[in-house]
């Protein structure tokens, strides 16, 4: 299966931020991630992540294979195993257990080609936290749109100064700004 998503590592104060911004999440959750890797890590070298993630007592191993020519892109495969530990997918690979990492997951928006989530990810002792919109192919235009009207959430205050200061210089049109933007997507489409 192809997973399209992208991804945005934040500071605490920018997913705090973020977080007082939705009213309403639609829905938050742990889940747990045990990865698997060989003793160099010579698969993540390649791009290649095991894990088995843990949802509800359901647990599922993926092997992930992330494409280097599209950042965007990644090939799941998937199967239902009995516990974390139920390497079968991976078992001939020569890999052994890692180490586990909880997130405690909030959904902000979701539809049917599209998940907006907020990561709180904790593991060895560290804390980090993503934004991250998980899109349908063909809707990485909306993913964009969504990704800048998030980020506008979380930069509100410092881009009200800016704001400001831009107020005193000569603006842009508006068809002027669109065509800028349009080819900046664009670009990202190819990249």
């Amino acid at each position: 299966m192809m997973e399209l998503e992208k991804k945005l590592l934040l500071t605490k104060e920018e997913y705090d931020r973020l977080l007082r911004c939705v009213n309403r999440p639609v829905e938050a959750f742990w889940q747990k991630n045990t990865y698997y890797d060989t003793d160099d890590l010579k698969l993540n070298r390649l791009g290649i992540t095991c894990r088995i993630r843990e949802k509800d007592g359901v647990y599922k191993a993926t092997i992930k294979a992330h494409q280097s020519k599209n950042v965007d892109c990644s090939i799941e495969n998937s199967v239902y195993v009995k516990n974390q530990y139920d390497d079968v997918l991976f078992k001939n690979m020569g890999v052994k257990y890692q180490g586990e990492m909880k997130t405690y997951r909030t959904v902000l928006f979701r539809d049917n080609d599209i998940e907006v989530v907020l990561d709180k990810n904790c593991y060895l002792g560290w804390v980090d936290y993503e934004l991250e919109i998980e899109y349908k192919n063909g809707k990485s235009f909306f993913a964009e749109v969504l990704l800048f009207y998030y980020t506008s959430l979380i930069y509100s205050e410092k881009r009200t100064d800016m704001f400001r200061t831009m107020q005193r210089k000569k603006q842009e049109s508006k068809s002027s700004r669109f065509l800028k933007h349009k080819k900046y997507l664009e670009s990202k489409k190819y990249e």
